[in-house]
């Protein structure tokens, strides 16, 4: 084998010998090299878009006015963080991830779950939609329903919407964990059932 083989592969590192080549293929840096720029595109936006999104917040919670009277654009803006820092935190791992040949390698749900992008995913995907919707619901009453918009939706009624909006979203990841877990033990089970059925046959 020649010295750039060497390099390139670390199929026969002993640090290496508990890898299952079906899913961890040696030299995933040439393998994958299509989609990096991909991933690299990722990370840049992921990064240009986190600034803009600290500076939407800045600019919300620093002066007063904004702060009451656009709160829930302000907590958008924080929500939308939540999702550009995942996308920069998953091009950065993922590239990462390649270069290690980990890549492609098939881990459990709960080894999924030690890495934080699968949960900023579900929080920077559901707390956004979540706001859009009580911003919506609170231009329809401000257009339908002026005079009632006026005296009941101030700067407190505005804070109780945000909490429910962030308890909606923690309900809806939990349930979203314990169904995981569920399904996870069940499966145990199930394995365990299928080993004692062959030791009894055997």
């Amino acid at each position: 084998m020649s010295s750039s083989d060497t390099a390139t592969s670390c199929r026969d590192h002993p640090s290496n010998a508990y890898w299952n080549n079906a899913t961890n293929q040696p030299d995933q840096s040439i393998a994958n090299a299509p989609v990096l720029p991909g991933f690299l595109i990722y990370t840049v936006a992921g990064a240009i878009s986190s600034i803009f999104n600290i500076t939407c917040i800045l600019t919300f919670i620093t002066k007063k006015e904004l702060r009451e009277k656009y709160l829930l654009f302000a907590v958008l803006a924080f929500a939308n963080l939540i999702n550009t820092v995942f996308m920069f935190i998953a091009g950065t791992l993922r590239t990462h991830l390649i270069y290690n040949n980990q890549y492609m390698q098939l881990i459990s749900t709960f080894e999924c779950l030690q890495y934080p992008t699968p949960h900023l995913q579900l929080l920077g995907g559901q707390l956004p939609a979540v706001i859009l919707i009580a911003i919506d619901i609170e231009r329809l009453l401000a257009v339908y329903r002026p005079v009632f918009y006026k005296v009941h939706i101030g700067y407190r009624a505005r804070i109780y919407i945000v909490l429910f909006c962030f308890v909606i979203v923690a309900i809806s990841q939990l349930f979203g964990y314990l169904i995981q877990v569920m399904s996870c033990v069940s499966s145990m089970r199930k394995l365990e059932l299928r080993d004692d059925n062959v030791l009894n046959f055997a």
